[in-house]
């Protein structure tokens, strides 16, 4: 079944419509496509047809070398949401049932040119200066998942040293085995600090806030 249906392309082409900038989506799959693989190449196709703000580069995984190390990209299918610069906004695995909502979120974060965080906390995350990594695991069927993808990726887009990804759980369970995930939204910062729920703002802020000050020491 593909991600986007038809009888949507209607409400998601008005909502597209308002981007005020063009976003690039950086596509990473395999030769012999994986169904998630198919799926993810379906959806952003769809989505290009539907906007021409929005335009699709493809790169295979395993022969495209270079743009895969520059990217950092561990596993197909990855979408890069950017524009001329690369805001850390990533989605491992196909973004389908409620995690499209975080799609295009994503999209309108970087087609708007703004964060939509408080200036408060926009300073605050400015005093992050090293590498910092979240991960938010999820599932297509979880409605609160969204909102915690939306506010990592916001939080990357206000700081070029954090990167927030989307990983779909179910296509990845050996991930799922390793960080002993039990419940989503999970969150993982810098792989060492987890924890679970979709928390406000503030609270999550500070949970990325102390674990970058604890790995910078």
């Amino acid at each position: 079944m593909a991600i986007i249906e038809e009888k949507n392309y209607a409400a998601i082409q008005k909502r597209l419509a308002q981007l005020k900038n063009p976003v690039r989506l950086v596509f990473f799959t395999q030769e012999f496509e994986c169904e998630y693989c198919k799926l993810t190449r379906d959806m952003l196709e769809t989505l290009s047809s539907l906007s021409p703000m929005i335009k699709v580069e493809t790169y295979e995984f395993l022969k495209n070398t270079e743009e895969t190390k520059t990217y950092g990209v561990e596993y197909t299918p990855t979408v890069i949401v950017r524009d001329e610069a690369d805001y850390g906004i990533r989605f491992i695995g196909a973004p389908g049932g409620y995690e499209f909502i975080a799609f295009l979120q994503a999209i309108e974060i970087v087609g708007s040119k703004t964060n939509g965080l408080s200036e408060y906390h926009v300073q605050q995350l400015q005093s992050i200066k090293s590498p910092t990594r979240i991960q938010v695991f999820v599932t297509p069927s979880c409605p609160y998942c969204p909102a915690t993808v939306s506010l990592a990726h916001r939080i990357a887009r206000s700081n070029t040293f954090i990167t927030a990804e989307m990983i779909e759980t179910t296509e990845f369970p050996f991930l799922v085995q390793k960080y002993n995930i039990q419940g989503v939204p999970h969150i993982l910062i810098n792989g060492t600090h987890s924890f679970e729920g979709n928390l406000p703002e503030a609270m999550f802020i500070e949970q990325v806030l102390q674990t970058a000050k604890s790995s910078e020491a």
